[in-house]
């Protein structure tokens, strides 16, 4: 886990490749400022350890919308870690609700995952570009919201002649932080049109466009993953996406957002809705507590020993030990997005 937050400080979860026309990112640009009171389905997912040592992530890390009062429905790669499943934040998530994310820590109440759903076949790859991009989290207990998200009962949405909205709480730019929710308008782009920018796409996927400005288009960016594009259906707004990825520099192209398509998995969101499905991953208070014991503490207690034996041997004692500091102090970048690790005051 140490070794993990040097590598995310470093920037490797801005990916880059020759091998595909566009450089793909799991990543609102051009957006303007709305509310959950509009979008009463749409939450956040936080990482949450202040029980434990008072550290928490300064802003969301994705965003996920309510299936119903007790089941969040997101993107996998939103838990995963390259390749495999991110325990640590399984274990430290919180989803909540809110439209500004500054200090949200003291503004929410936010509530624990208990079980989480995805396929088997989820490739957290690029070279696959996040097949099976799809999960579903149930909640300890019924999060308080506006409302639960509508599905569509029907693909008559795939046409340019729709209108579609993305929302979330994700850069504004590449490597631009907000705190506000944001939505902007995108516009439907066909598969094959889409394959030819995206070599491989999966037919379980959508594709959307937000212009063709030659500078920055409307799009999605890092910290929108696992977040929703709706369309609205004569008046009645249904999320038909979740968002997976996008180009590498946010709105850039002419195709700025590629989304894992709900309607392709109305059966499995049903069947683990009805419970005839068995979890992935099953999270507890004592898995809390044993990774907090055996995986963060331990880390801490080796970077104050390497620091101590550095002091003491020579000009370069201390570089551990000033890490930690940064860390504890919410200095250093985290999971999907830049974030920020804060100390609860």
């Amino acid at each position: 886990m140490f070794l993990k937050l040097i590598r995310i400080m470093l920037g490797c979860c801005l990916l880059s490749s020759p091998a595909f026309s566009s450089d793909v990112s799991p990543y609102i640009v051009n957006g303007t400022s709305t509310s959950v009171v509009t979008y009463p389905d749409f939450v956040s997912l936080f990482y949450d350890r202040t029980e434990y040592d008072r550290i928490y992530g300064g802003h969301s890390f994705c965003g996920g919308t309510m299936l119903n009062s007790q089941y969040v429905l997101t993107a996998a790669h939103c838990i995963f870690s390259g390749g495999s499943i991110d325990e640590e934040y399984m274990l430290f998530m919180t989803v909540g609700q809110i439209d500004d994310e500054t200090d949200w820590i003291y503004k929410i109440t936010p509530v624990r995952p208990s079980e989480f759903y995805y396929f088997s076949s989820f490739s957290d790859s690029k070279s696959d570009l996040w097949k099976d991009d799809i999960a579903i989290i149930k909640l300890t207990s019924p999060l308080n919201t506006g409302g639960t998200v509508n599905r569509p009962t029907d693909e008559s949405y795939r046409s340019n002649t729709q209108n579609f909205t993305v929302i979330g709480h994700g850069n504004t730019t590449t490597n631009t932080t907000t705190y506000q929710l944001l939505k902007t308008s995108m516009s439907y782009v066909d598969n094959s049109t889409c394959a030819s920018e995206y070599s491989g796409l999966h037919n379980t996927q959508i594709c959307f466009s937000g212009g063709d400005s030659p500078t920055m288009n409307n799009g999605v960016c890092s910290g929108d993953s696992g977040g929703p594009i709706y369309w609205n259906d004569s008046g009645t707004l249904r999320q038909v996406g979740i968002t997976s990825f996008g180009p590498t520099i946010c709105g850039s192209g002419s195709i700025t957002g590629v989304f894992t398509e709900v309607a392709d998995y109305d059966a499995w969101i049903t069947n683990v809705l009805n419970g005839t499905i068995t979890p992935n991953y099953i999270a507890t208070d004592a898995k809390r507590l044993a990774y907090y014991q055996t995986q963060i503490l331990s880390q801490v207690d080796l970077s104050t020993a390497t620091s101590s034996d550095a002091s003491s041997g020579g000009s370069s004692g201390g570089s551990m030990g000033w890490f930690l500091l940064l860390l504890l102090s919410g200095v250093l970048g985290y999971r999907q997005r830049s974030k920020l690790l804060v100390v609860l005051r």
